[in-house]
Protein backbone atom coordinates (compact mmCIF):
# COMPACT_ATOMS: atom_id res chain seq x y z
CA UNK A 1 0.00 0.00 0.00
CA UNK A 2 1.20 3.57 -0.59
CA UNK A 3 2.47 5.77 2.25
CA UNK A 4 -0.30 7.40 4.28
CA UNK A 5 0.32 10.94 5.53
CA UNK A 6 -2.54 11.98 7.84
CA UNK A 7 -1.57 15.67 7.56
CA UNK A 8 -2.80 15.59 3.95
CA UNK A 9 -6.27 14.30 4.85
CA UNK A 10 -9.07 16.88 4.61
CA UNK A 11 -10.12 18.45 7.90
CA UNK A 12 -13.33 16.41 8.18
CA UNK A 13 -11.91 13.31 6.54
CA UNK A 14 -11.27 10.06 8.36
CA UNK A 15 -8.14 7.95 7.97
CA UNK A 16 -10.17 4.73 8.17
CA UNK A 17 -12.11 5.71 5.06
CA UNK A 18 -8.86 6.58 3.30
CA UNK A 19 -7.50 3.10 4.07
CA UNK A 20 -10.68 1.41 2.87
CA UNK A 21 -10.55 3.53 -0.30
CA UNK A 22 -6.94 2.55 -1.03
CA UNK A 23 -7.74 -1.15 -0.56
CA UNK A 24 -10.87 -0.81 -2.71
CA UNK A 25 -8.86 0.72 -5.54
CA UNK A 26 -6.27 -2.08 -5.34
CA UNK A 27 -9.03 -4.70 -5.49
CA UNK A 28 -10.83 -3.03 -8.39
CA UNK A 29 -7.60 -2.91 -10.38
CA UNK A 30 -7.03 -6.60 -9.69
CA UNK A 31 -10.59 -7.49 -10.72
CA UNK A 32 -10.23 -5.46 -13.92
CA UNK A 33 -7.35 -7.71 -14.93
CA UNK A 34 -9.36 -10.91 -14.42
CA UNK A 35 -11.80 -12.77 -16.64
CA UNK A 36 -14.83 -14.85 -15.69
CA UNK A 37 -12.82 -18.04 -15.81
CA UNK A 38 -10.81 -16.72 -12.87
CA UNK A 39 -13.96 -15.96 -10.90
CA UNK A 40 -14.19 -12.26 -11.71
CA UNK A 41 -17.97 -12.11 -11.39
CA UNK A 42 -18.15 -14.13 -8.17
CA UNK A 43 -15.27 -12.28 -6.52
CA UNK A 44 -16.75 -8.93 -7.59
CA UNK A 45 -20.09 -9.77 -5.97
CA UNK A 46 -18.39 -11.03 -2.79
CA UNK A 47 -16.31 -7.85 -2.62
CA UNK A 48 -19.42 -5.69 -2.96
CA UNK A 49 -21.07 -7.70 -0.17
CA UNK A 50 -18.25 -7.26 2.38
CA UNK A 51 -18.09 -3.54 1.55
CA UNK A 52 -21.83 -3.22 2.15
CA UNK A 53 -21.56 -4.92 5.55
CA UNK A 54 -18.68 -2.62 6.49
CA UNK A 55 -20.53 0.48 5.33
CA UNK A 56 -23.37 -0.09 7.80
CA UNK A 57 -21.03 0.68 10.69
CA UNK A 58 -19.30 3.70 9.19
CA UNK A 59 -21.74 6.31 10.60
CA UNK A 60 -20.35 5.49 14.05
CA UNK A 61 -17.01 7.03 13.04
CA UNK A 62 -16.38 10.70 13.81
CA UNK A 63 -17.32 13.03 10.93
CA UNK A 64 -18.72 10.11 8.91
CA UNK A 65 -22.38 9.45 8.11
CA UNK A 66 -25.59 11.19 7.15
CA UNK A 67 -27.86 13.61 8.88
CA UNK A 68 -31.25 12.06 8.24
CA UNK A 69 -33.88 14.62 7.30
CA UNK A 70 -36.32 12.32 5.50
CA UNK A 71 -39.99 12.48 6.56
CA UNK A 72 -39.92 8.90 7.88
CA UNK A 73 -37.52 10.04 10.60
CA UNK A 74 -40.61 11.44 12.29
CA UNK A 75 -41.76 7.85 12.94
CA UNK A 76 -40.67 6.53 16.35
CA UNK A 77 -40.44 2.89 15.22
CA UNK A 78 -38.28 3.78 12.22
CA UNK A 79 -35.94 5.80 14.43
CA UNK A 80 -35.63 2.92 16.92
CA UNK A 81 -34.96 0.32 14.21
CA UNK A 82 -32.35 2.48 12.54
CA UNK A 83 -30.72 3.17 15.89
CA UNK A 84 -30.51 -0.54 16.73
CA UNK A 85 -29.09 -1.35 13.30
CA UNK A 86 -26.50 1.38 13.67
CA UNK A 87 -25.37 0.21 17.09
CA UNK A 88 -25.07 -3.41 15.93
CA UNK A 89 -23.18 -2.39 12.79
CA UNK A 90 -20.82 -0.21 14.81
CA UNK A 91 -20.18 -3.10 17.22
CA UNK A 92 -19.30 -5.32 14.24
CA UNK A 93 -17.17 -2.73 12.44
CA UNK A 94 -13.80 -4.22 13.49
CA UNK A 95 -14.88 -7.77 12.55
CA UNK A 96 -16.34 -6.65 9.22
CA UNK A 97 -13.10 -4.85 8.42
CA UNK A 98 -11.21 -8.10 9.10
CA UNK A 99 -13.55 -9.84 6.62
CA UNK A 100 -12.88 -7.12 4.07
CA UNK A 101 -9.11 -7.58 4.52
CA UNK A 102 -9.40 -11.35 4.06
CA UNK A 103 -11.44 -10.99 0.89
CA UNK A 104 -9.05 -8.34 -0.49
CA UNK A 105 -6.09 -10.66 0.08
CA UNK A 106 -7.91 -13.50 -1.66
CA UNK A 107 -8.52 -11.30 -4.71
CA UNK A 108 -5.02 -9.80 -4.67
CA UNK A 109 -3.46 -13.25 -4.08
CA UNK A 110 -1.38 -11.93 -1.20
CA UNK A 111 -0.70 -13.17 2.34
CA UNK A 112 -0.71 -9.80 4.07
CA UNK A 113 -1.03 -6.06 3.54
CA UNK A 114 1.62 -3.63 4.77
CA UNK A 115 0.72 -0.01 5.41
CA UNK A 116 3.08 2.77 6.44
CA UNK A 117 2.01 5.93 8.29
CA UNK A 118 4.30 8.94 8.01
CA UNK A 119 4.30 12.16 10.06
CA UNK A 120 1.66 10.96 12.55
CA UNK A 121 3.48 12.89 15.24
CA UNK A 122 3.51 16.36 13.65
CA UNK A 123 -0.24 17.09 13.90
CA UNK A 124 -1.64 16.23 17.33
CA UNK A 125 -5.32 16.18 16.34
CA UNK A 126 -4.92 14.15 13.16
CA UNK A 127 -2.21 12.01 14.71
CA UNK A 128 -4.51 11.05 17.58
CA UNK A 129 -7.15 9.95 15.06
CA UNK A 130 -4.63 7.64 13.40
CA UNK A 131 -3.53 6.12 16.72
CA UNK A 132 -7.16 5.49 17.66
CA UNK A 133 -7.82 3.96 14.23
CA UNK A 134 -4.87 1.58 14.71
CA UNK A 135 -6.01 0.66 18.23
CA UNK A 136 -9.67 0.07 17.32
CA UNK A 137 -9.70 -1.28 13.79
CA UNK A 138 -6.29 -2.14 12.31
CA UNK A 139 -6.05 -5.27 14.45
CA UNK A 140 -6.08 -7.98 11.80
CA UNK A 141 -3.09 -10.36 12.04
CA UNK A 142 -2.87 -9.99 8.26
CA UNK A 143 -2.10 -6.27 8.49
CA UNK A 144 1.46 -5.10 9.08
CA UNK A 145 1.33 -1.50 10.31
CA UNK A 146 4.52 0.59 10.33
CA UNK A 147 4.78 4.08 11.82
CA UNK A 148 7.51 6.69 11.64
CA UNK A 149 7.91 9.66 13.90
CA UNK A 150 9.34 10.88 17.18
CA UNK A 151 8.35 8.66 20.12
CA UNK A 152 8.46 11.65 22.49
CA UNK A 153 5.78 13.38 20.40
CA UNK A 154 3.66 10.21 20.31
CA UNK A 155 3.96 10.10 24.08
CA UNK A 156 2.96 13.73 24.51
CA UNK A 157 -0.09 13.21 22.29
CA UNK A 158 -1.28 10.18 24.27
CA UNK A 159 -0.64 11.86 27.62
CA UNK A 160 -2.45 15.01 26.52
CA UNK A 161 -5.60 13.04 25.76
CA UNK A 162 -5.37 11.05 28.99
CA UNK A 163 -5.18 14.26 31.03
CA UNK A 164 -8.16 15.65 29.10
CA UNK A 165 -10.13 12.49 29.94
CA UNK A 166 -9.99 13.36 33.63
CA UNK A 167 -11.88 16.57 32.94
CA UNK A 168 -11.20 20.10 34.14
CA UNK A 169 -13.46 19.78 37.19
CA UNK A 170 -11.61 16.74 38.59
CA UNK A 171 -8.20 18.26 37.95
CA UNK A 172 -9.21 21.54 39.55
CA UNK A 173 -10.78 19.96 42.63
CA UNK A 174 -8.30 17.12 43.24
CA UNK A 175 -4.98 18.07 41.68
CA UNK A 176 -4.44 21.83 41.70
CA UNK A 177 -2.06 22.74 44.50
CA UNK A 178 -1.90 19.19 45.90
CA UNK A 179 1.58 17.74 45.40
CA UNK A 180 0.67 14.20 46.50
CA UNK A 181 -2.41 14.09 44.27
CA UNK A 182 -0.43 15.47 41.35
CA UNK A 183 2.14 12.68 41.73
CA UNK A 184 -0.66 10.11 42.01
CA UNK A 185 -2.25 11.32 38.78
CA UNK A 186 1.11 11.43 37.01
CA UNK A 187 1.69 7.77 37.97
CA UNK A 188 -1.79 6.93 36.72
CA UNK A 189 -1.17 8.66 33.38
CA UNK A 190 2.17 6.82 33.07
CA UNK A 191 0.35 3.51 33.56
CA UNK A 192 -2.43 4.36 31.11
CA UNK A 193 0.12 5.51 28.54
CA UNK A 194 2.01 2.21 28.82
CA UNK A 195 -1.20 0.18 28.42
CA UNK A 196 -2.22 2.29 25.42
CA UNK A 197 1.05 1.69 23.60
CA UNK A 198 0.81 -2.06 24.32
CA UNK A 199 -2.39 -2.01 22.26
CA UNK A 200 -0.79 0.02 19.46
CA UNK A 201 2.62 -1.71 19.36
CA UNK A 202 1.55 -5.31 19.70
CA UNK A 203 4.04 -7.98 20.80
CA UNK A 204 2.85 -10.39 18.10
CA UNK A 205 4.16 -7.95 15.49
CA UNK A 206 7.78 -8.16 16.57
CA UNK A 207 10.58 -7.41 14.14
CA UNK A 208 13.05 -10.30 13.97
CA UNK A 209 16.79 -9.95 13.35
CA UNK A 210 18.21 -13.45 12.96
CA UNK A 211 21.28 -15.24 11.70
CA UNK A 212 20.82 -17.18 8.47
CA UNK A 213 19.09 -20.42 9.53
CA UNK A 214 21.01 -22.28 6.82
CA UNK A 215 24.21 -21.58 8.75
CA UNK A 216 23.91 -24.19 11.50
CA UNK A 217 27.53 -23.91 12.70
CA UNK A 218 28.16 -20.16 12.37
CA UNK A 219 26.31 -17.05 13.46
CA UNK A 220 26.23 -13.63 11.85
CA UNK A 221 29.07 -11.51 13.24
CA UNK A 222 28.98 -7.72 13.46
CA UNK A 223 32.71 -6.95 13.54
CA UNK A 224 33.31 -3.24 14.09
CA UNK A 225 37.08 -3.51 13.48
CA UNK A 226 37.88 -1.32 16.49
CA UNK A 227 36.12 1.70 14.95
CA UNK A 228 32.37 1.40 15.37
CA UNK A 229 30.08 2.29 18.27
CA UNK A 230 28.20 -1.02 18.24
CA UNK A 231 24.51 -1.82 17.89
CA UNK A 232 22.01 0.61 19.41
CA UNK A 233 18.41 -0.60 19.68
CA UNK A 234 16.00 2.31 20.17
CA UNK A 235 12.99 0.45 18.80
CA UNK A 236 10.34 -1.59 20.60
CA UNK A 237 9.34 -5.23 20.09
CA UNK A 238 12.49 -6.40 18.31
CA UNK A 239 13.60 -10.02 18.61
CA UNK A 240 17.32 -10.42 17.95
CA UNK A 241 18.64 -13.97 17.93
CA UNK A 242 21.86 -15.79 17.17
CA UNK A 243 24.16 -12.91 16.27
CA UNK A 244 27.59 -11.91 17.60
CA UNK A 245 28.96 -8.40 18.18
CA UNK A 246 32.67 -7.73 18.56
CA UNK A 247 35.52 -5.21 18.30
CA UNK A 248 33.73 -1.94 18.99
CA UNK A 249 35.91 1.12 19.54
CA UNK A 250 37.36 1.88 22.96
CA UNK A 251 34.63 3.12 25.29
CA UNK A 252 31.81 1.88 23.03
CA UNK A 253 29.32 -0.79 24.13
CA UNK A 254 28.70 -3.89 22.05
CA UNK A 255 24.91 -3.62 22.22
CA UNK A 256 22.81 -0.95 23.90
CA UNK A 257 19.13 -1.74 24.40
CA UNK A 258 17.32 1.58 24.79
CA UNK A 259 13.80 0.57 23.70
CA UNK A 260 11.05 -1.44 25.36
CA UNK A 261 9.71 -5.01 25.16
CA UNK A 262 12.66 -6.36 23.19
CA UNK A 263 14.20 -9.84 23.34
CA UNK A 264 17.87 -10.72 22.77
CA UNK A 265 18.42 -14.47 22.57
CA UNK A 266 21.64 -16.46 22.11
CA UNK A 267 23.58 -13.28 21.38
CA UNK A 268 27.34 -13.18 22.00
CA UNK A 269 29.16 -9.95 22.81
CA UNK A 270 32.94 -10.22 23.11
CA UNK A 271 36.11 -8.16 22.90
CA UNK A 272 34.20 -4.89 22.75
CA UNK A 273 35.54 -1.55 24.01
CA UNK A 274 33.00 -1.31 26.83
CA UNK A 275 30.14 -3.36 28.29
CA UNK A 276 29.05 -6.25 26.10
CA UNK A 277 25.26 -5.85 26.46
CA UNK A 278 23.75 -2.91 28.33
CA UNK A 279 20.15 -1.86 28.95
CA UNK A 280 20.05 1.92 29.36
CA UNK A 281 18.52 5.05 27.90
CA UNK A 282 19.38 8.74 28.09
CA UNK A 283 19.89 10.81 31.23
CA UNK A 284 18.04 13.68 29.53
CA UNK A 285 14.84 11.61 29.47
CA UNK A 286 12.53 11.31 32.50
CA UNK A 287 12.64 7.96 34.31
CA UNK A 288 9.25 7.03 32.81
CA UNK A 289 10.95 6.91 29.38
CA UNK A 290 13.86 4.66 30.35
CA UNK A 291 13.93 1.21 28.68
CA UNK A 292 11.67 -1.36 30.29
CA UNK A 293 10.42 -4.93 29.93
CA UNK A 294 13.40 -6.20 27.94
CA UNK A 295 14.47 -9.86 28.14
CA UNK A 296 18.12 -10.85 27.68
CA UNK A 297 17.84 -14.61 27.17
CA UNK A 298 20.66 -17.18 27.13
CA UNK A 299 23.26 -14.63 26.02
CA UNK A 300 27.03 -14.72 26.61
CA UNK A 301 29.36 -11.76 27.20
CA UNK A 302 33.13 -12.11 27.65
CA UNK A 303 36.51 -10.45 27.22
CA UNK A 304 35.04 -6.96 27.00
CA UNK A 305 37.52 -4.30 28.12
CA UNK A 306 38.06 -0.57 27.87
CA UNK A 307 41.55 0.91 27.74
CA UNK A 308 41.30 2.13 31.34
CA UNK A 309 40.14 -1.32 32.53
CA UNK A 310 37.44 0.22 34.72
CA UNK A 311 34.10 0.29 32.93
CA UNK A 312 33.60 -2.74 30.66
CA UNK A 313 31.13 -5.19 32.21
CA UNK A 314 29.66 -8.35 30.77
CA UNK A 315 26.07 -7.19 31.22
CA UNK A 316 24.64 -3.99 32.64
CA UNK A 317 21.29 -2.47 33.43
CA UNK A 318 22.34 0.77 35.02
CA UNK A 319 22.05 4.57 35.34
CA UNK A 320 18.96 4.99 33.13
CA UNK A 321 17.10 1.68 33.26
CA UNK A 322 13.35 1.32 33.69
CA UNK A 323 11.28 -1.44 35.26
CA UNK A 324 10.85 -5.05 34.19
CA UNK A 325 14.24 -5.86 32.63
CA UNK A 326 15.29 -9.50 33.04
CA UNK A 327 18.46 -11.48 32.34
CA UNK A 328 17.88 -15.22 32.11
CA UNK A 329 20.37 -17.99 31.38
CA UNK A 330 23.26 -15.60 30.71
CA UNK A 331 27.00 -16.12 31.20
CA UNK A 332 29.50 -13.32 31.93
CA UNK A 333 33.19 -14.16 32.20
CA UNK A 334 36.63 -12.61 31.80
CA UNK A 335 35.27 -9.07 31.52
CA UNK A 336 37.52 -6.21 32.64
CA UNK A 337 35.12 -4.85 35.25
CA UNK A 338 32.05 -6.71 36.58
CA UNK A 339 29.97 -9.60 35.32
CA UNK A 340 26.76 -7.65 35.98
CA UNK A 341 26.48 -3.98 36.89
CA UNK A 342 23.24 -2.37 38.14
CA UNK A 343 24.83 0.88 39.28
CA UNK A 344 22.68 3.91 40.07
CA UNK A 345 23.88 7.42 40.87
CA UNK A 346 22.37 10.26 42.83
CA UNK A 347 22.25 12.66 39.88
CA UNK A 348 19.82 10.51 37.91
CA UNK A 349 18.18 8.73 40.85
CA UNK A 350 17.04 5.13 41.41
CA UNK A 351 16.68 2.77 38.47
CA UNK A 352 14.03 0.10 37.86
CA UNK A 353 14.29 -3.27 39.60
CA UNK A 354 16.39 -5.75 37.61
CA UNK A 355 16.07 -9.54 37.76
CA UNK A 356 18.90 -11.98 37.04
CA UNK A 357 17.87 -15.65 36.89
CA UNK A 358 19.75 -18.91 36.16
CA UNK A 359 22.96 -17.09 35.27
CA UNK A 360 26.72 -17.34 35.88
CA UNK A 361 29.47 -14.80 36.56
CA UNK A 362 33.03 -16.10 36.76
CA UNK A 363 36.60 -14.84 36.42
CA UNK A 364 35.54 -11.23 35.93
CA UNK A 365 38.33 -8.77 36.68
CA UNK A 366 40.73 -10.94 34.67
CA UNK A 367 40.85 -11.13 30.87
CA UNK A 368 41.14 -14.50 29.16
CA UNK A 369 44.82 -13.81 28.43
CA UNK A 370 45.41 -13.71 32.20
CA UNK A 371 45.74 -9.93 32.42
CA UNK A 372 44.44 -8.45 35.68
CA UNK A 373 41.87 -5.76 34.93
CA UNK A 374 39.22 -3.76 36.86
CA UNK A 375 37.00 -4.30 39.90
CA UNK A 376 35.96 -7.83 39.09
CA UNK A 377 32.68 -8.36 40.95
CA UNK A 378 30.36 -11.11 39.82
CA UNK A 379 26.96 -9.50 40.36
CA UNK A 380 27.16 -5.81 41.38
CA UNK A 381 23.58 -4.94 42.17
CA UNK A 382 23.40 -1.23 42.95
CA UNK A 383 25.17 1.98 43.85
CA UNK A 384 25.06 5.29 45.73
CA UNK A 385 22.99 3.76 48.56
CA UNK A 386 19.88 4.13 46.37
CA UNK A 387 16.98 1.70 46.65
CA UNK A 388 16.77 -0.78 43.79
CA UNK A 389 15.02 -4.00 44.87
CA UNK A 390 17.14 -5.90 42.34
CA UNK A 391 16.82 -9.69 42.49
CA UNK A 392 19.29 -12.50 41.75
CA UNK A 393 17.92 -16.04 41.68
CA UNK A 394 19.42 -19.48 41.13
CA UNK A 395 22.77 -18.16 39.93
CA UNK A 396 26.49 -18.89 40.41
CA UNK A 397 29.38 -16.52 41.15
CA UNK A 398 32.88 -18.01 41.35
CA UNK A 399 36.53 -17.15 40.79
CA UNK A 400 35.75 -13.46 40.34
CA UNK A 401 38.55 -11.04 41.30
CA UNK A 402 36.47 -9.28 43.97
CA UNK A 403 33.02 -10.06 45.37
CA UNK A 404 30.56 -12.68 44.22
CA UNK A 405 27.19 -11.09 45.04
CA UNK A 406 27.59 -7.42 45.96
CA UNK A 407 24.86 -4.98 47.00
CA UNK A 408 27.36 -2.16 46.36
CA UNK A 409 25.50 -0.06 48.97
CA UNK A 410 22.02 -0.69 47.53
CA UNK A 411 20.05 -1.28 50.74
CA UNK A 412 17.42 -3.74 49.52
CA UNK A 413 18.68 -6.32 47.02
CA UNK A 414 17.27 -9.85 47.14
CA UNK A 415 19.28 -13.06 46.64
CA UNK A 416 17.64 -16.49 46.46
CA UNK A 417 19.00 -20.00 45.83
CA UNK A 418 22.48 -18.89 44.78
CA UNK A 419 25.96 -20.42 45.12
CA UNK A 420 29.23 -18.49 45.58
CA UNK A 421 32.68 -20.07 45.53
CA UNK A 422 36.23 -18.76 45.85
CA UNK A 423 35.63 -15.15 44.93
CA UNK A 424 38.67 -13.00 45.73
CA UNK A 425 36.87 -10.88 48.29
CA UNK A 426 33.52 -11.59 49.98
CA UNK A 427 31.33 -14.26 48.42
CA UNK A 428 28.28 -12.31 49.63
CA UNK A 429 28.32 -8.62 50.54
CA UNK A 430 25.08 -7.12 51.82
CA UNK A 431 25.67 -3.61 53.16
CA UNK A 432 24.80 0.05 52.68
CA UNK A 433 26.01 3.44 53.90
CA UNK A 434 25.83 4.50 57.52
CA UNK A 435 22.41 5.82 58.47
CA UNK A 436 20.60 3.89 55.73
CA UNK A 437 18.04 1.29 56.86
CA UNK A 438 18.58 -2.02 55.09
CA UNK A 439 15.84 -4.30 53.77
CA UNK A 440 17.84 -7.17 52.28
CA UNK A 441 16.24 -10.53 51.58
CA UNK A 442 18.36 -13.66 51.25
CA UNK A 443 17.17 -17.24 51.35
CA UNK A 444 18.72 -20.69 50.73
CA UNK A 445 22.11 -19.37 49.58
CA UNK A 446 25.37 -21.34 49.85
CA UNK A 447 28.93 -20.00 50.18
CA UNK A 448 32.25 -21.86 50.29
CA UNK A 449 35.97 -20.99 50.07
CA UNK A 450 39.09 -23.11 49.96
CA UNK A 451 41.30 -20.20 48.89
CA UNK A 452 41.44 -16.92 50.85
CA UNK A 453 39.39 -18.77 53.43
CA UNK A 454 39.98 -16.04 56.01
CA UNK A 455 37.74 -13.64 54.04
CA UNK A 456 34.30 -14.12 55.56
CA UNK A 457 31.02 -12.56 54.38
CA UNK A 458 30.25 -8.84 54.63
CA UNK A 459 26.81 -8.66 56.24
CA UNK A 460 25.98 -5.18 57.55
CA UNK A 461 22.31 -5.16 58.49
CA UNK A 462 20.29 -2.63 60.43
CA UNK A 463 18.02 -3.66 63.28
CA UNK A 464 15.20 -5.98 62.32
CA UNK A 465 16.62 -6.97 58.94
CA UNK A 466 18.05 -10.28 60.24
CA UNK A 467 14.62 -11.91 60.10
CA UNK A 468 14.63 -11.62 56.29
CA UNK A 469 17.75 -13.77 55.92
CA UNK A 470 16.61 -17.39 56.09
CA UNK A 471 18.29 -20.80 55.67
CA UNK A 472 21.54 -19.37 54.30
CA UNK A 473 24.85 -21.19 54.60
CA UNK A 474 27.32 -18.29 54.52
CA UNK A 475 31.09 -18.72 54.80
CA UNK A 476 32.82 -18.33 58.14
CA UNK A 477 36.29 -19.85 58.46
CA UNK A 478 36.14 -20.49 62.22
CA UNK A 479 32.65 -21.97 62.07
CA UNK A 480 33.72 -24.12 59.12
CA UNK A 481 36.69 -25.51 61.04
CA UNK A 482 34.43 -26.34 63.96
CA UNK A 483 31.93 -27.92 61.60
CA UNK A 484 34.59 -30.17 60.12
CA UNK A 485 35.29 -31.44 63.64
CA UNK A 486 31.65 -31.66 64.65
CA UNK A 487 30.28 -32.63 61.24
CA UNK A 488 27.84 -29.73 61.51
CA UNK A 489 25.90 -27.84 58.82
CA UNK A 490 28.56 -25.41 57.68
CA UNK A 491 29.72 -25.62 54.04
CA UNK A 492 32.73 -27.80 53.28
CA UNK A 493 34.19 -29.52 50.23
CA UNK A 494 32.06 -32.62 50.78
CA UNK A 495 28.98 -30.56 49.98
CA UNK A 496 30.03 -30.35 46.30
CA UNK A 497 30.31 -33.01 43.62
CA UNK A 498 32.88 -31.03 41.59
CA UNK A 499 34.95 -27.97 42.53
CA UNK A 500 37.18 -28.00 39.43
CA UNK A 501 36.22 -24.66 37.90
CA UNK A 502 38.48 -25.25 34.93
CA UNK A 503 35.59 -27.26 33.44
CA UNK A 504 33.66 -24.51 31.67
CA UNK A 505 29.89 -24.15 31.34
CA UNK A 506 28.33 -25.08 27.99
CA UNK A 507 24.81 -24.83 26.55
CA UNK A 508 22.06 -27.34 25.87
CA UNK A 509 20.27 -27.52 22.52
CA UNK A 510 17.58 -25.13 23.79
CA UNK A 511 20.20 -22.55 24.78
CA UNK A 512 19.99 -23.10 28.54
CA UNK A 513 23.22 -23.49 30.51
CA UNK A 514 24.79 -26.93 30.98
CA UNK A 515 26.95 -27.10 34.12
CA UNK A 516 27.41 -30.85 34.45
CA UNK A 517 28.47 -31.58 38.03
CA UNK A 518 30.36 -28.29 38.47
CA UNK A 519 29.40 -26.78 41.85
CA UNK A 520 26.43 -29.12 42.03
CA UNK A 521 25.61 -30.00 45.62
CA UNK A 522 26.04 -33.55 46.82
CA UNK A 523 23.93 -35.62 49.19
CA UNK A 524 26.07 -34.25 52.07
CA UNK A 525 24.56 -30.79 51.65
CA UNK A 526 21.14 -29.75 52.95
CA UNK A 527 18.36 -30.30 50.42
CA UNK A 528 16.73 -27.46 48.54
CA UNK A 529 19.51 -24.89 48.90
CA UNK A 530 22.02 -23.31 46.51
CA UNK A 531 21.85 -22.87 42.74
CA UNK A 532 20.72 -25.76 40.55
CA UNK A 533 19.77 -25.29 36.91
CA UNK A 534 17.60 -28.41 37.15
CA UNK A 535 15.34 -26.60 39.63
CA UNK A 536 11.94 -26.56 37.89
CA UNK A 537 10.92 -23.45 39.84
CA UNK A 538 13.18 -21.43 37.53
CA UNK A 539 12.35 -23.20 34.24
CA UNK A 540 12.80 -21.14 31.08
CA UNK A 541 9.20 -21.69 29.99
CA UNK A 542 7.97 -19.73 33.00
CA UNK A 543 10.01 -16.67 32.04
CA UNK A 544 9.08 -16.92 28.35
CA UNK A 545 5.39 -16.99 29.21
CA UNK A 546 5.82 -13.86 31.33
CA UNK A 547 7.27 -12.00 28.34
CA UNK A 548 4.77 -13.42 25.83
CA UNK A 549 7.52 -14.92 23.66
CA UNK A 550 6.85 -18.65 24.06
CA UNK A 551 6.46 -20.18 20.61
CA UNK A 552 6.92 -16.73 19.13
CA UNK A 553 9.95 -17.48 16.96
CA UNK A 554 9.53 -18.14 13.21
CA UNK A 555 10.28 -21.69 12.12
CA UNK A 556 13.14 -22.49 9.76
CA UNK A 557 10.70 -23.14 6.91
CA UNK A 558 9.23 -19.68 7.28
CA UNK A 559 12.70 -18.15 7.23
CA UNK A 560 13.57 -20.02 4.05
CA UNK A 561 10.50 -18.40 2.51
CA UNK A 562 11.71 -15.01 3.70
CA UNK A 563 14.99 -15.42 1.83
CA UNK A 564 12.93 -16.13 -1.29
CA UNK A 565 11.14 -12.82 -0.93
CA UNK A 566 8.01 -13.43 1.14
CA UNK A 567 7.47 -12.97 4.86
CA UNK A 568 5.46 -14.80 7.53
CA UNK A 569 2.18 -12.99 8.10
CA UNK A 570 2.15 -10.39 10.85
CA UNK A 571 5.91 -10.09 11.42
CA UNK A 572 8.96 -8.64 9.76
CA UNK A 573 12.05 -10.81 9.54
CA UNK A 574 15.55 -9.57 8.73
CA UNK A 575 17.95 -12.42 7.97
CA UNK A 576 21.65 -11.63 8.42
CA UNK A 577 24.31 -13.69 6.65
CA UNK A 578 27.41 -15.00 8.37
CA UNK A 579 29.87 -12.08 8.52
CA UNK A 580 29.09 -8.38 8.57
CA UNK A 581 31.85 -5.75 8.70
CA UNK A 582 30.30 -2.70 10.35
CA UNK A 583 31.55 0.86 10.24
CA UNK A 584 30.46 3.77 12.40
CA UNK A 585 27.70 1.84 14.14
CA UNK A 586 24.29 0.28 13.55
CA UNK A 587 21.06 1.74 14.91
CA UNK A 588 17.83 -0.27 14.95
CA UNK A 589 14.58 1.59 15.49
CA UNK A 590 10.86 1.42 14.88
CA UNK A 591 10.40 5.16 15.23
CA UNK A 592 12.70 7.90 13.93
CA UNK A 593 14.95 9.17 16.70
CA UNK A 594 18.07 11.31 16.58
CA UNK A 595 20.99 9.55 18.27
CA UNK A 596 23.97 11.77 17.54
CA UNK A 597 26.71 10.44 15.26
CA UNK A 598 25.68 7.55 13.05
CA UNK A 599 21.98 7.94 13.87
CA UNK A 600 19.42 6.57 11.48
Amino acid sequence: MPFIDPTLIEEKGHVFLLIVGIIDEMVKNALAGMDDENGKGRLGREWASVKKDLAKGLPSLDNVGLTYQEPQWQEDEYIMNKGIEGVQAAFKLEGNFHKLINKALEILKKKALMMFFDDIDVDFMKGWGVLECIRKYLTSPKLIVLMSGNMKLYSKNVRRHQWENFGKAILKNEVDGNVEKTEEYIRLVNEIEGQYFLKILRSENRIYLLSDPAETKNTAVFDFKGQGKGLVLWGDYWYIKGISVTNTADGQKGIQVAGNNNVLELVKAYKNGNTGIQVSGQSTDPASKWPKNNLILNCTSFDNSDAAMEDADGFAAKLTTGEGNVFYGCIAYNNADDGWDCFAKTATGPIGAVKVINSIAYKNGYLSNGKEAGNGNGFKMGGSALSGHHVVMNSFAYDNKAKGFDSNSCPDIEVYDCTAYNNGSYNYALYSNNGIDTAFKAERNVSFKDTKADVVEQLKLTAGNEKDLKENYFWNEIAAANAQAKKGNTPNADWFRNLKTGSLPARNDDGTIKMGTLLKLSASAPKGVGADFDNSKYAMETVLAEFNVSGDIPEAGELTAVKGGSSPVGIIVVVILVVVAAGAGVVFYTKKKKIGNGAA
